[in-house]
């Protein structure tokens, strides 16, 4: 079998994606922790300029093949699994592959700048309103039962969004005063929340459990006082 490298680093939710679906997947990989904001020749080099992670690297017989980006290393492991993160029909999978795209244009920026908003702001109260519309609209078209789209395993859908979901009920009580709803149809993202986070394939993805929580809220204070990266706040 080909040798996997996955270059990751542990605070980000965007590789935690690729490294939740290598362990849902039972694909043996090497991790190496990066630190993609030194952007030294051998790291560029490593993620083909992007200087960002993940990378998936794949062992060939020559030189490596690098794969870089949560959405395309997914791609790639569903795959090299026989297609077992998405759906084997091909219209549910196109359904599946819009849902993945909604993920991005309307929750994930939308954390990011609810968290980057002055707290009590106009901005902040933007961002939390579609913040929240997203997340609906997104349990409303793939109800949880117990995974989004229905699936009896953890799936693309689960996984592009677990890391996040997490961050936010993590990230958004501490520094802004904010906690999702729990009534009405909420209940069931907060079920399914509490499922994934205590899934075995999720739990692989912290390092040093005891201690996670507080280091991620150290790393995002930066965030929570309007800096960090800029691009996580754009609609993709």
């Amino acid at each position: 079998m080909t040798a996997l490298t996955l270059y990751s680093a542990w605070y980000c939710p965007f590789a935690q994606r690729t490294w939740f679906a290598l362990e849902q997947l039972g694909i043996a990989y090497e991790y190496a922790e990066v630190d993609p904001y030194v952007k030294s020749p051998e790291w560029l080099e490593i993620s083909r300029g992007l200087g960002q992670v993940p990378v998936l690297e794949v062992q060939g017989e020559d030189t490596p093949h690098r794969i870089p980006d949560s959405l395309r290393t997914m791609d790639y492991l569903n795959d090299r699994s026989g297609g077992r993160l998405l759906h084997p029909d091909p219209e549910k999978r196109a359904e599946q592959r819009f849902w993945l795209d909604q993920i991005g244009r309307e929750v994930i920026p939308y954390f990011y700048r609810q968290l980057k908003a002055p707290n009590h702001s106009d901005e902040g109260r933007k961002a939390q309103e579609a913040f929240e519309q997203g997340l609906t609209r997104l349990i409303a078209a793939n109800p949880p039962a117990p995974w989004l789209s229905g699936s009896d395993a953890p799936g693309v859908l689960d996984i592009a969004l677990a890391p996040f979901a997490a961050r936010a009920a993590l990230l958004l009580p501490h520094y802004k005063g904010y906690t999702l709803p729990t009534d009405g149809p909420w209940a069931e993202f907060h079920n399914w929340l509490g499922r994934v986070v205590a899934h075995p394939a999720y739990a692989a993805t912290i390092p040093e459990p005891k201690g996670y929580e507080a280091r991620l809220i150290d790393f995002y204070a930066v965030y929570a006082n309007g800096g960090g990266q800029s691009d996580v706040t754009k609609v993709a």
